[in-house]
């Protein structure tokens, strides 16, 4: 990209980039949803959710915060790369082992007794994923946006191809189709998705790897372990409510349905809900390596606060769209009924992960200032939060005990955030017209739905075009009321802080 594109031009396109590309690889990941429910029993399905869970609470002990290291680290100094690539390689291999090696105590724990197979495909899995997160962090860092998005969508359509090749395409119960279970296929096309990335990648594996330095490899995990523990807390405290949810139910709540059922059909809806995540993952990936690695200037700052709003009002009609949508979205993602009993949880959880979002972007700040420890706190609070609240709640209102816990652990982690951001950087960051925006959509969402489910106007055209109204209010209104960033006196002028 051009070097003379101004910087608040350039960062623009990137987000819309990243989010055109992570929209793609959602619809990849979202094509599965429909066809798990079709294959599978709910029981079953909530198999492969409580698999996904794990795997992602572990690929951060995988990675061990070494992503967020590398562009922190990448704009000073050049052995970044290579010392990042070569200690990952080296964990990642030492943690599959492990894996492998108690693959029966592990699945007892983990997933269910007698599934040691599944503790196989997750070590491959995982081992093959950490291989290239630093690489593809140094595609974002330099800015090479397209290559990035089409490894991604790359690795998510070899995988969806290969699920329907084998869910539906596959010979039945003969030769090797017979010995592995439809299950098996699931994992499978993960680890040979993951695998062919890997091949694609080699030269930039090969390329990072040399000899490490204690000294550089130490400087790099100080700031890196905070953002690991900080990382696990967070995704424990997101897929709390998939990994705990059936052990927590009391038996009989829900007449009928066995616990495996509830939870399978929770977790179909809760992925509709992560619909957030594409508006947040698109920012993420944008402005961590412009602003880790290039905040010099107080005009820097304003550039962030601008972007900030934007994300808030981006955030607002995300939510809007989730819900107002919701009806034919979830019959078109989801399909078999007896996964849409909780269908109605998604609005709700979309809000959390838009507070989720706030967070995640205010934190910024505290990465740059190289304090980490206070991003663990931030996501111990969020867990405690939502341990506490789970426990006390989903016994009396089952699987709705835990979207509200989930919601107000998101919310007290945000308030944390911006308490200590506010004080770390004593500029104004328009919270009152933020939290306006948040409350007035919330009020445009219940009159949008009702109008929806009166069946006045056919649902789908009736969902669009509510949908275009509020779009084009939210724009008209970021346009109306801009916010500018009061430049703090304690932002100096100097590219790192160490």
């Amino acid at each position: 990209m051009n070097s003379a594109t101004p910087p608040s031009h350039r960062l623009t396109l990137q987000i819309l980039l990243y989010g055109a590309g992570t929209l793609a690889i959602r619809a990849a990941s979202y094509l599965l949803v429909p066809l798990y429910t079709r294959v599978f029993a709910p029981a079953e399905y909530a198999l492969i959710t409580q698999f996904y869970a794990w795997a992602a609470l572990l690929q951060i002990v995988y990675t061990c915060g070494m992503e967020t290291a590398y562009l922190r680290f990448s704009a000073a100094y050049q052995w970044a790369y290579g010392t990042a690539t070569s200690a990952l390689v080296i964990s990642s291999l030492v943690f599959s082992a492990l894996l492998v090696g108690n693959a029966e105590c592990i699945a007892s724990f983990l997933i269910r007794p007698g599934q040691a197979r599944c503790v196989y495909y997750l070590a491959a899995i995982l081992l093959t994923d950490t291989l290239v997160v630093v690489p593809m962090a140094q595609l974002r860092n330099r800015g090479r946006v397209a290559q990035f998005v089409l490894l991604k969508l790359f690795h998510a359509g070899l995988n969806l191809s290969l699920n329907l090749l084998f869910l539906l395409l596959r010979p039945r119960d003969t030769g090797i189709f017979g010995y592995f279970t439809a299950l098996d296929w699931v994992f499978l096309s993960n680890v040979l998705a993951s695998l062919a990335l890997v091949l694609l990648m080699s030269q930039s594996v090969h390329r990072g790897l040399c000899g490490i330095s204690w000294d550089r490899l130490k400087r790099m995990l100080s700031f890196a372990l905070p953002l690991m523990a900080a990382g696990l807390a967070g995704t424990a405290n997101e897929m709390l409510s998939r990994i705990m949810l059936q052990h927590w139910l009391p038996p009989g709540l829900y007449p009928g349905r066995s616990k495996e059922e509830v939870l399978g059909a929770f977790a179909a809806c809760y992925k509709l809900a992560s619909l957030m995540l594409l508006s947040i993952q698109s920012f993420r990936y944008a402005i961590e390596p412009f602003f880790l690695s290039k905040i010099t200037r107080k005009r820097d700052a304003d550039l962030w606060s601008q972007t900030f709003h934007w994300f808030v009002l981006g955030g607002c009609f995300v939510l809007f769209a989730i819900a107002v949508n919701l009806g034919w979205l979830s019959r078109l993602l989801v399909g078999s009924p007896k996964y849409l009993e909780t269908i109605e949880v998604v609005p709700y959880l979309a809000l959390a992960y838009l507070f989720w979002g706030i967070c995640q972007v205010m934190i910024v700040w505290i990465k740059i200032k190289v304090e980490t420890w206070r991003v663990v706190c931030i996501a111990m609070l969020g867990l405690v939060v939502n341990l506490a609240l789970s426990a006390l709640w989903v016994e009396r209102m089952g699987y709705w005990g835990s979207v509200w816990a989930t919601l107000a652990s998101c919310v007290a982690m945000s308030t944390l955030c911006y308490v200590w951001v506010k004080k770390l950087y004593a500029a104004s960051y328009a919270v009152r017209n933020k939290l306006g925006y948040i409350g007035w959509t919330l009020l445009c969402m219940y009159a949008a739905r009702a109008l929806v489910h009166s069946r006045a106007i056919p649902e789908v055209p009736c969902s669009l075009i509510l949908t275009a109204i509020f779009g084009l209010l939210t724009y008209n209104t970021g346009c109306l009321f801009p916010v500018r960033f009061t430049a703090p006196p304690n932002l100096k002028e100097k590219h790192l802080p160490w």
